[in-house]
């Protein structure tokens, strides 16, 4: 498996498909964690989510004492570099963060 360190985040899997993994630190209820992001692109040909959900969501799960789990459906073609990036960021200034899943609009209007 690939373990590539980039811009603080190291990818698990291959970046630029349909899909890949990532880990990255920040903060979740006030506290310091790992994050283990499976990002999917609901745009790629060949997402693995089907049928399509109806919008982007995150759905979270604690994995370990300071890790957590996040599937991130994002309405996005590829999951690169740059989507990567913009998902850390997004991770780390949500405040609503929780556990379980949180959707987001719908993605017929995100054209």
């Amino acid at each position: 498996m690939r373990r590539e360190v980039s811009e603080g985040y190291r990818a698990l899997t291959e970046l630029g498909g349909a899909e890949a993994t990532v880990e990255f630190g920040g903060r979740f209820q006030g506290r310091p964690v790992v994050w283990r992001a499976r990002i999917i692109a609901l745009q790629h040909p060949d997402c693995p989510l089907q049928p399509l959900p109806d919008c982007q969501f995150l759905d979270i799960a604690p994995a370990g004492p300071m890790q957590y789990d996040v599937v991130i459906g994002l309405w996005v073609a590829a999951v690169d570099h740059p989507t990567v990036l913009k998902t850390m960021v997004m991770m780390r200034k949500y405040r609503r963060l929780r556990e379980g899943r949180i959707e987001f609009r719908p993605a017929s209007t995100m054209e």
